[in-house]
């Protein structure tokens, strides 16, 4: 039977490639928008890592042109967080480098036994974790105590400690390099582990992420940071961000700040992820509408052509439900070419770009799901026009000799 229909497609090559064509654009185009939606969806239902309600994200900028680090900045940023502490209203406050949702984020790595480990990272003040409500599953957060250690206090999360440690349990220890990676910089030292934390959001992947401590009076590491997170009530009026703005206008005249909740920015990065794929999917479903219309079509055209053939079938015994599976079959035998060439292309995809980062079992995930979808289409697009098959009479099919 199988033979038979695949001689029949054969001999139809010319009207068949085009659907064949069709169909399997449709395939990629379902492919990426199911790939990309399983990818997403995964990532969705992880934690978070953090509570990013009523939190504020202040960026501090230098309104002087030209000028440097100044001294006495450090000692002046340690003393805005004190003073935000104490505006009532103001739950928390921190200075955090890179605060969840933001555009930028320090990218480095670690040359560690041979592998390279690379990571984003963020400086943080004490204080930080209660802002960003933080879950420290081993060890501790920064505290005053780190100031006087001859070497930097980290906080890492969960993917990165299971990078370079292959456990959680790794307080106390030294990060250490490979003998041929950069020892310029100070030592640093695990005190504490967290969560997974996603700092680009839901739709992100787990990623290694480091915290280093920032203080303006710790003897190794940075001594302040460019951006402060302040957490303040779920009912807190208009006039506080007025209130905590002329607060740090006093104390810092030369400095401009920029406070954006981090709902906004969480908007924001969802928004500039989801409009892409909405758009993808947008015409993924008005593809697939045109080639269901264009199989209905190419289907009814072929039952019209072929009545003396199909009503000869009918006048030699052939039942109406045969003739319809012959049709129905004919139309998954080119659908099933067509998900082959589209197969064999995707597969490729992980030699590409075109996937980076995204693990092979979703993109295999996606191969099934568009592997059914098209095989529904092209089905539920085959059954009217096989319908029509079984009003041929034989007597009206013998009429056209």
């Amino acid at each position: 039977m199988i033979r038979h229909l695949l001689k029949l497609a054969w001999h139809r090559k010319g009207s068949n490639t085009l659907v064949l064509i069709e169909i399997a654009a449709s395939f990629l185009v379902v492919f990426a928008v199911g790939a990309f939606l399983t990818y997403f969806a995964g990532n969705w239902r992880r934690p978070l890592g953090y509570d990013w309600k009523n939190v504020w994200a202040i960026t501090i900028t230098d309104e002087r042109s030209g000028s440097g680090e100044v001294e006495g900045e450090a000692a002046l940023a340690g003393r805005l967080v004190d003073e935000l502490r104490t505006i009532p209203g103001v739950i928390a406050a921190a200075g955090v480098d890179s605060p969840p949702y933001v555009g930028w984020t320090n990218i480095s790595n670690y040359d560690v036994q041979a592998r390279t480990i690379t990571f984003m990272s963020s400086g943080a003040t004490v204080g930080a974790d209660e802002v960003l409500g933080l879950k420290v599953i081993a060890g501790r957060w920064f505290t005053r105590e780190d100031d006087a250690q001859p070497w930097q206090a980290v906080v890492i999360d969960r993917e990165m400690a299971n990078a370079m440690y292959g456990t959680v349990q790794c307080v106390g220890k030294p990060i250490i390099r490979s003998k041929d990676s950069d020892n310029t910089g100070a030592e640093q030292r695990v005190v504490g582990v967290i969560d997974d934390y996603r700092k680009d959001g839901e739709l992100a992947p787990p990623d290694n992420f480091v915290f280093q401590y920032v203080s303006p009076t710790a003897r190794s590491g940075a001594s302040r940071t460019y951006c402060l997170a302040v957490r303040v009530p779920a009912d807190a009026p208009v006039k506080l961000e007025e209130v905590v703005v002329g607060h740090l206008r006093a104390l810092a005249p030369q400095w401009s700040f920029n406070v954006v909740p981090l709902e906004q920015l969480r908007a924001n990065r969802f928004w500039s992820i989801c409009t892409p794929i909405l758009i993808l999917g947008i015409v993924a479903g008005f593809l697939l509408l045109m080639v269901t219309l264009g199989l209905i079509g190419v289907l009814w055209q072929n039952v019209a052509r072929r009545t003396r053939e199909l009503g000869l079938r009918r006048a030699m015994g052939a039942t109406r439900v045969a003739i319809c599976r012959q049709i129905l079959g004919e139309m998954v035998v080119i659908t099933v070419m067509a998900l082959l060439v589209g197969t064999v292309l995707v597969v490729q995809l992980p030699f590409f770009d075109a996937f980076d980062g995204v693990p092979r079992p979703i993109i295999a995930s996606g191969i099934l799901l568009s592997i059914l979808t098209i095989l529904v289409i092209s089905l539920a697009a085959g059954l009217y026009p096989s319908w029509l098959t079984t009003r041929i009479h034989p007597a009206e099919a013998l009429h056209h000799d």
